[in-house]
């Protein structure tokens, strides 16, 4: 099963993978916590520890559980916290998350993951989900959302993005949305496979170029368009709901113009394109 591979050298291993965040799929870890995430570990001792008896794929998860902070109230922060936080180089216009989890938010309080995208230090965009008691679940549920522009950015890419997860949204102050008001001790969410997607269609790289992918929803042919000859090592790869992959082809080089038949059942996938040492992920749909 394939995954997707703080702050020093973040911003070059960026340029290095494309448009994904890091460790989206959780897998490396060190000292405790989760590379290149920020966590609360260093606030509140185990509120955010690995799974790897049941993960979602690969061989590890995320756990983050609403932990007692005692030194929380001296830096004006509730006394209840855990959360995990990621701020990366982005460069895109994505209209949707998928991740995978497993929830047992207590009653009275609410979890949240949420996305914004800047350019240029302002708010160009963002979305979020937000988990209670009522859809608790102790089996791998995949959830997704939308992201949603300001009309005056409707059709700019971002140059950053920012991902909070926690199981107790009242544990931050200047967030987007009222927060709950009882942050519980024990709320707990487990994320596994973080998908940033993009409806299929015209796509810029960050080089500049552009290459076409139609139809979408498809009903499983997929053509491309615009690749040139001197792209080498070209790897378009398909992966479904749970990060399985159904689809892998490389190609030492590919036409112009490109017909790719997949044989999938109805559905959505993600679309993956590497190409030049840029790598972008797409929503495909897939219809009967």
């Amino acid at each position: 099963m394939s995954k997707y591979s703080f702050f020093s050298i973040l911003f070059l291993l960026f340029l290095k993978i494309g448009a994904q965040i890091l460790n989206p799929g959780f897998e490396n870890w060190s000292g405790g916590n989760p590379q290149s995430w920020q966590t609360t570990n260093s606030l509140a001792v185990g509120s955010v520890t690995q799974e790897t008896v049941n993960p979602g794929s690969g061989n590890a998860s995320v756990i983050i559980t609403t932990t007692s902070c005692s030194v929380c109230p001296s830096m004006n922060l509730p006394g209840k916290i855990g959360y995990i936080e990621q701020k990366v180089p982005y460069v895109g216009h994505p209209d949707s998350i998928q991740f995978m989890y497993k929830s047992n938010i207590h009653t009275g309080d609410q979890g949240m993951l949420l996305v914004s995208l800047s350019r240029g230090g302002q708010l160009i965009g963002n979305g979020m989900f937000m988990f209670n008691p009522a859809i608790n679940t102790s089996t791998w549920t995949v959830g997704s959302f939308s992201i949603y522009y300001n009309s005056m950015y409707s059709t700019t890419n971002s140059d950053s993005i920012s991902v909070l997860i926690t199981p107790s949204d009242s544990s931050f102050i200047n967030l987007h949305v009222a927060p709950s008001p009882n942050p519980s001790i024990g709320s707990q969410l487990i994320i596994d496979n973080i998908n940033i997607l993009s409806s299929v269609g015209i796509e810029q790289f960050s080089s500049g170029k552009r290459i076409g992918i139609y139809p979408n929803p498809s009903e499983g042919i997929i053509f491309f368009t615009g690749f040139t000859p001197d792209e080498k090592d070209i790897l378009l790869e398909i992966q479904d709901v749970f990060g399985q992959i159904v689809l892998k082809e490389k190609f030492s080089s590919i036409p112009a113009n490109f017909k790719l038949q997949t044989n999938l059942n109805m559905g959505s996938y993600s679309l993956i394109i590497s190409v030049n040492n840029e790598v972008f992920n797409r929503k495909l749909i897939i219809i009967e």
